[in-house]
């Protein structure tokens, strides 16, 4: 379960820098929805909140912020 928990949270933080944190993580939901493990549920949120934040450009919130500060 460490191995998936691991995986899902470097696949879902990447992924969501190039397409979007949103719908990757609609996306993963509909695959994920029917396991038991909490684990994978915390890895994808983790992951994709991550993602969308890492670089300037991955929300669009951050990119109002930098307009607004300069």
């Amino acid at each position: 379960m460490l191995k998936e928990f691991i995986s899902l949270n470097f696949f879902s933080t990447i992924i969501s820098q190039i397409v979007s944190n949103v719908p990757l993580t609609m996306l993963i939901i509909s695959l994920i929805k029917d396991t038991k493990s909490n684990l994978l549920w915390i890895s994808l949120a983790a992951g994709s909140a991550l993602g969308g934040n890492a670089i300037l450009i991955g929300v669009v919130a951050n990119l109002i912020v930098i307009k607004e500060a300069g």
